[in-house]
């Protein structure tokens, strides 16, 4: 992912491990739970880790996607999320400062990917084999676009009482050294009084199960991979990820010939992105498409770069509702 695949794998928590890297979790915060007998209310409560320290980038380091800078890997194996026994109904993440600013390509700041995933559940796409035997379920990502995960009325993502686990890299662009929060704005719903329909995270992925990356030729390209559906029931929402000179990532149900979410990139004008994506168009509704157990569900993602590129990422992630049929 550029700057949430996007990811998550083992031989990049051993890296961590080599590197000695830790890190620091303030304390949990954790919102009251409303009372039993309270209607049914959304919440927002906003979540940070950190203090995470990004070392100076002191020139000839490595170069990442286009980028020049030195890297940083952060694994968090029991990071709280603000509620328990709840629905989370959408995520909006970012990297700020001690004072809230926030810290991007116009600090010399940029989020390659944070993942938060579920260690207790397995994978729907990669079971507990390769990237999903060190993470569990992959439940949300972003790259330095910063894209958030919203949900439609009437579905959310369970919680129960077992901690969540994020990983995270990050990459100083400045010769100075950097100190920087993750934040994650979080809406919710008290599972007690409330009866949503749950969503299960189908990570979908060019390199699955890998590091997610992949090798581009320079020009235009699109790369397409394919997961055959254990599941059947209503997708209804979705997001892609792309790196720089990436233009979209398209999800399909080839089985029945349908297309269920084209996510476009966006790129920025002003100072804060610099030139890069800032944005991924999302696809959300009730359904925006549907599945059944056999059907092919591919990923199509579009490239034009100006030379070849071995690090690019096309990912998406669909929330699906589990129907009988």
């Amino acid at each position: 992912m550029h700057g949430v695949s996007l990811l998550v794998v083992a031989r990049r928590l051993a890296v961590l491990a080599a590197m000695s890297l830790t890190l620091v979790l303030p304390g949990a915060l954790l919102a009251a739970a409303p009372q039993a007998d309270a209607a049914p209310e959304e919440h927002t409560t906003t979540v940070r880790y950190g203090p995470l320290l990004l070392p100076p980038y002191l020139g000839g380091g490595s170069g990442h996607g286009g980028h020049s800078g030195q890297m940083a890997i952060y694994a968090a194996p029991t990071y709280d999320m603000p509620c328990r026994d709840c629905y989370i109904t959408g995520i909006e993440p970012d990297v700020v400062y001690a004072d809230g600013s926030q810290a991007n390509h116009h600090t010399g700041a940029m989020l390659h990917h944070v993942v938060v995933f579920d260690p207790s559940k397995s994978d729907a796409t990669c079971g507990r084999q390769g990237v999903g035997f060190v993470t569990g379920q992959r439940v949300f990502a972003s790259g330095n676009e910063r894209t958030g995960a919203h949900l439609p009325a009437g579905y959310g993502l369970y919680l129960g009482d077992k901690p969540l686990g994020a990983q995270a890299e990050l990459m100083n662009m400045s010769a100075q050294p950097q100190q920087v929060y993750i934040t994650m704005k979080i809406s919710w719903v008290d599972a007690a009084n409330a009866q949503l329909k749950e969503v299960t995270p189908v990570w979908l992925d060019v390199d699955n199960c890998g590091d997610s990356q992949y090798t581009i030729p320079a020009g235009p390209s699109h790369t397409i991979w394919t997961w055959k559906s254990t599941m059947t029931g209503d997708i209804v929402a979705a997001a892609g990820h792309v790196h720089d000179q990436g233009i979209s990532i398209t999800l399909s149900n080839t089985t029945r010939n349908e297309k269920i979410c084209e996510s476009v990139a966006g790129y920025a004008t002003g100072s804060h992105h610099d030139g890069h994506v800032q944005s991924m168009s999302t696809c959300i509704g009730d359904p925006i498409g549907t599945v059944r157990a056999g059907d092919d569900l591919t990923i199509d993602s579009y490239y034009h770069a100006h030379e070849p590129d071995d690090t690019v990422m096309g990912i998406m992630i669909a929330y699906l509702h589990q129907t009988a049929a």
